[in-house]
Order: structure tokens, then sequence, then C-alpha cells
């Protein structure tokens, strides 16, 4: 009974978090980390949790897990500093794979803080330990030969 009730109040919880931004994001990754690590997912008869999100509020796998990381890596940080929950939950997706436990919060400020995207998207570059573009270089292009369909226009690059 008592796991009934938990995957009552998990869903009431995911379904008041759509459309709710940051936080819903927050709310329903909590929610779904719940059902996932309970296996309460099979109450409903669902194969995997993967089926079950799915199934039941229409996410995909690669989704709910995104959500699931975010409300466990972001979520205690985000609700602690509301001057940081305006950040748009995909910066957070792009910041999962360079998430560790000293520099979470660096990378949540840089989210918060950044204003315009193509500054954000250098400082993940510089965080992966590649060149930025807005870094001082010297531009090398070299150009990238394609082939074309004669029929449908389709591209693809020429092998070299």
């Amino acid at each position: 009974m008592n796991q009934t009730v938990s995957l009552d109040r998990c869903e009431r919880e995911i379904m008041a978090g759509k459309g709710q931004g940051l936080l819903g994001a927050i709310r329903i990754g909590k929610s779904l980390d719940i059902i996932n690590d309970g296996n309460l997912w099979v109450q409903v008869g669902a194969k995997s949790f993967e089926a079950y999100v799915s199934n039941t509020h229409g996410f995909s796998r690669s989704t709910a897990y995104n959500m699931m990381s975010v409300a466990r890596y972001f979520g205690p940080l985000l609700l602690e500093d509301p001057s940081l929950q305006t950040v748009d939950v995909t910066r957070l997706i792009r910041l999962l794979p360079l998430v560790t436990a000293e520099n979470k919060d660096d990378l949540l400020r840089d989210a918060a803080l950044i204003p315009d995207a193509r500054g954000f998207e250098n400082q993940i570059r510089n965080r992966k330990g590649k060149v930025a573009t807005d870094d001082d270089h010297t531009h090398e292009f070299e150009p990238i030969p394609y082939e074309a369909c004669v029929h449908c226009g389709l591209r693809r690059k020429i092998k070299v």
C-alpha cells in the first residue's frame, strides 16, 4: 500500500511539474528518480522504466534520465539560491557530461550568468579543453568536399 501511495504521489508531482519550467523539471526529475529507484513502474504493468515514462508521461528515455540528472546534480543548489532559477533547463542538460562534485556550483553559475548562447557554448568548449571560437587564434579553415545525389540532392561528405 505504501508503494502505491508513493507512485500516486510521484505521478501527481510529475503532472504538476509539466509546463513549469526549471522548477517543474526538478520536480519531475525527483519523482522519476523515486519511481525508477523503487521500481514503482512495475505496479502499472510496464515492462521497463523506459516503457513506463514513454507510455504514461510521453517522455523519451533520454529526456527522463536528463531530468533525473538535472534534479540530482543541480536541484539542491537551485533550490538554495533563487537568483539561479532563471537558467534554461537545456543549458543544464548540456552541462551534465561535465559535472563533478567539485565543479557543479561553477557550472551552474556559468549557465545562469552567461547571457548569450555563443558565450555559453565557448565556456563549454573551454571546460572541455577545446579552443573557444572567441579565443585569440588564427582561424584555419579547410574545405570539406561533398558530393550530391543528382536525383534528390542528398549531400554527403567525400571520404578522403
